[in-house]
C-alpha cells in the first residue's frame, strides 16, 4: 500500500511539473520556433535551393511552416519532466542528452516530411512521419531514461 502511494506521488508529481514546463516552453515558443525553422531551413538548404521567410521554408516544389506545434515544446516537456527521477548528477546528464536527442528526432523529422513533401507525397506523409517518429521516439527514450536511472528494473 505504502509503495502504490509512493508510485501515485511520483507520476502527479511528473505531471505536475509536466505541466509547468510545458506552460513556460508554450510561452516562449516563438524562440522555439525560429530556432527549429532555422536549423531545418540550413538541413534542407543543403539539399535544395531553400529559401526561409519567417517561419516558412520555401523549397522548388513545395513549403513547409513551422507553427508552433511542430517547436517540440511538448516533447521537451517530457524529458525536462522526467529528471524530477533523477537522483544525481549522472542521471541529470543523461536526461539532458536524452532531451537534446529529443529536439534532434523532431529537426529529423520536419526535415523528412520537407523531404517527402518536395518529391510531391501525399500531404498526409506529415502526418504518418510526424506521428510515427513521435509516437516511436517518445517511450522508446522515455522507457531508456527510467531504465537508466534505475526506475524501471
Amino acid at each position: 500500500m505504502k509503495k502504490d502511494i509512493y508510485i501515485i506521488g511520483k507520476i502527479v508529481k511528473f505531471y505536475i511539473i509536466f505541466f509547468l514546463i510545458f506552460l513556460v516552453l508554450n510561452y516562449f515558443s516563438k524562440y522555439l520556433v525560429d530556432i527549429v525553422s532555422l536549423l531545418v531551413f540550413h538541413i534542407l538548404n543543403l539539399l535544395y535551393s531553400a529559401k526561409l521567410i519567417n517561419s516558412t521554408i520555401i523549397l522548388p516544389n513545395c513549403s513547409i511552416t513551422i507553427v508552433k506545434e511542430c517547436s517540440g515544446a511538448f516533447l521537451y516537456a517530457v524529458f525536462l519532466s522526467l529528471l524530477v527521477y533523477a537522483k544525481n548528477i549522472k542521471h541529470i546528464l543523461i536526461g539532458l542528452f536524452l532531451l537534446i536527442l529529443s529536439f534532434w528526432i523532431n529537426i529529423l523529422r520536419i526535415v523528412l516530411i520537407g523531404i517527402f513533401l518536395e518529391y510531391r507525397f501525399p500531404k498526409y506523409i506529415h502526418d504518418v512521419v510526424g506521428y510515427l517518429l513521435i509516437v516511436l521516439s517518445v517511450p522508446t527514450l522515455s522507457f531508456l531514461y527510467l531504465k537508466a536511472v534505475g526506475e524501471i528494473k
